[in-house]
């Protein structure tokens, strides 16, 4: 069970969000459980893609099978996620992924990453997402949907060598899973400190990217900072961006003591996803298909 943690409640949720209907709700569930390809799903999670995809209840049900056909097959990112394995704990320590107190302008929650130790060797793509992955999880279960997330990239240290110790299918792996089936909604990708070789980076990005992902990507050099404090206003930002909040390593350190109080729940997220996976695997294997170098739904 998870410890030492507030839990938001589908009564919070339907307070926060007047969209949202109990009946939409128990009709998606009524749903879910005639799909054996799904493990055990709580009402939060029917929550969190109903909102995702804006009350459609057929898009929910879609996204919602697509995200646990990655949960399946991409274990790299989705499996393994004991906080207290030395991956964890070494990839924590090099690449600061924070979830911001405060909101941008337009009230959106503020996901905010850059490398605490610049060593190339430190860096590792599958796992910096899988951090990422697991702190959103966390903050899920902690308040549950948002108006939208804006992503925010800190590229300083950043370069050509770090991009080299991740795969072709390690980056598609991670565009697929922002824009295909993530239970949020992306709105907005703000890559600052930004120079000629973060640029060419970024346009290997593309090819892999819906046009409407794309042209959510606003970079920023260090002379124009401030057009991205218009947005992400500097005082919810840490410290040495001029903000009111601890640094960027003392927040990582408070998120990541945050997954260690929760490793239970990860333990056993893991095995009824594993569980769910094997099951499918011997009794549906047609859920399963390679698609290019990254495996997908089959439809």
């Amino acid at each position: 069970m998870v410890t030492e943690m507030k839990r938001v409640t589908i009564q919070d949720e339907l307070r926060k969000n007047p969209q949202l209907k109990q009946e939409d709700i128990d009709a998606m569930r009524d749903w879910v459980e005639t799909q054996t390809q799904l493990p055990k799903i709580t009402d939060l999670t029917i929550v969190l893609f109903i909102h995702c995809c804006f009350y459609d209840i057929e898009e929910a049900k879609k996204t919602l099978i697509k995200f646990y056909n990655f949960q399946y097959n991409v274990p790299q990112i989705c499996l393994n996620r004991d906080p207290s394995n030395e991956e964890i704990i070494q990839i924590a320590k090099a690449v600061g992924i924070v979830i911001l107190d405060g909101r941008d302008k337009n009230g959106n929650v503020v996901v905010f990453q850059r490398l605490i130790d610049t060593n190339p060797a430190r860096y590792n793509m599958d796992l910096t997402v899988k951090l990422s992955h697991m702190l959103c999880t966390i903050w899920q279960l902690e308040n549950g949907t948002s108006q939208g997330t804006v992503l925010v990239y800190d590229q300083r240290g950043f370069g050509l060598s770090h991009m080299a110790k991740g795969s072709l299918s390690s980056l598609k792996n991670m565009i697929h899973y922002v824009q295909e089936c993530a239970p949020i909604n992306v709105v907005g990708i703000h890559v600052i400190y930004t120079n000629a070789v973060i640029d060419a980076i970024l346009s290997l990005f593309k090819p892999f990217m819906k046009s409407s992902l794309y042209k959510l990507i606003k970079t920023y050099r260090e002379e124009n900072l401030q057009e991205f404090f218009e947005i992400v206003p500097q005082n919810v930002l840490p410290k040495e961006y001029g903000g009111q909040q601890p640094s960027l390593q003392e927040l990582s350190e408070i998120g990541y003591g945050k997954l260690l109080a929760n490793r239970d729940f990860f333990l056993e997220d893991d095995a009824i996803i594993q569980e769910a996976a094997e099951m499918v695997r011997s009794k549906n294997p047609g859920f399963f298909r390679t698609v290019g170098s990254w495996v997908g739904l089959g439809e």
